[in-house]
This record gives C-alpha cells, sequence and structure tokens, in this order.
C-alpha cells in the first residue's frame, strides 16, 4: 500500500513492427473503502406476510405465471403477520443462507420458522387472527430507506416463482 509501480510496454503487430515504448506510472492503494451506510427511514420498511395454501404459487394453473398467482393472492387475501424490518438481512445465520435451520420450504410452516428467518431483523411482530400453518407464504416489504452513492448487490432467495 503506498507504493509506486510503473509500467513500460511495446506492442508488436503481425507483421513484426514494434511500436515506441510506452509506459506509465502509479501509486497501488489496497486500502477498501469503508462500508457504506445504509440507514432506515424512521419507522423502517413496513413488512407484510400472506400466508397461504396456494399450490399455484409452485405450479401455476394453465396461463398464468408464478407472479401473476402471487400478485393475485396479495389482491385477494389480508396479511397473517406483520413486522418493522429493521435490516435487509432474512434467513442468514451466521453468514450461512438458513444457517442450520430448516424452514420446511415454507415460513408458514411453523412460527419457528418465521422466529428463525426473521432473527434480530425485525421488530413488532403482529400475528393476524387468521394466523396458521400455511404450505405457501409471500413477504412484502414497503418503505425507504438511504444509501451512500455507489453500488450495491442485493440478494433474494426463494424457493418458489
Amino acid at each position: 500500500n503506498g507504493q509506486t509501480v510503473s509500467v513500460s510496454a511495446t506492442q508488436t503487430n503481425v507483421l513484426g513492427n514494434v511500436s515506441a515504448a510506452g509506459s506509465d506510472s502509479g501509486t497501488l492503494d489496497v486500502v477498501p473503502p469503508d462500508a457504506p451506510a445504509i440507514s432506515f427511514q424512521p419507522n423502517g420498511l413496513t413488512a407484510l406476510l400472506y400466508g397461504l395454501n396456494d399450490s399455484h404459487i409452485s405450479s401455476p394453473a394453465s396461463g398464468q405465471t408464478a407472479l401473476s398467482t402471487v400478485l393475485a393472492d396479495l389482491t385477494n387475501h389480508s396479511p397473517t403477520a406483520s413486522f418493522v424490518a429493521t435490516s435487509l438481512n432474512f434467513g442468514d445465520q451466521n453468514g450461512v443462507w438458513h444457517g442450520s435451520t430448516d424452514f420446511g420450504n415454507n415460513l408458514g410452516n411453523s412460527l419457528a420458522n418465521l422466529n428463525a428467518f426473521l432473527g434480530g431483523n425485525a421488530s413488532n411482530l403482529q400475528l393476524a387472527s387468521a394466523y396458521g400453518v400455511t404450505t405457501q407464504s409471500i413477504l412484502t416489504l414497503n418503505g425507504a430507506f438511504s444509501a451512500a452513492a455507489g453500488n450495491y448487490t442485493l440478494n433474494v432467495n426463494a424457493d418458489d416463482g
């Protein structure tokens, strides 16, 4: 780090002609930039969980896609749980997706699955009276966050459409 690096080169074309030498130098900087600061707006992100028994999400009916099925489910059903997302890091345990937890391919399989998925990244979990064991789940997040200018990668893992 801080070391000067110099490069000198020539080019040779297919006829054997050699160009004049060119060179340049620069200072090597291998210190990574600070991690960007990402902050949620005061109320976090409002999250709604729709626990459903809709096998058509995984295997859409003729003429439908998984997305069209999910959008219809969002219109035709009420959420079964809500929470405030305080971080965007769900399902990760010690840097491993799912960690050692088996969600049974579904957040709605049990309240323990939902709590394990949320980890410490949510607050104010509220269960609707309709909350129960389901075979499918849809999760929506709404709100705003701020981040420094830059490039970010957002990974979304799912087992269905």
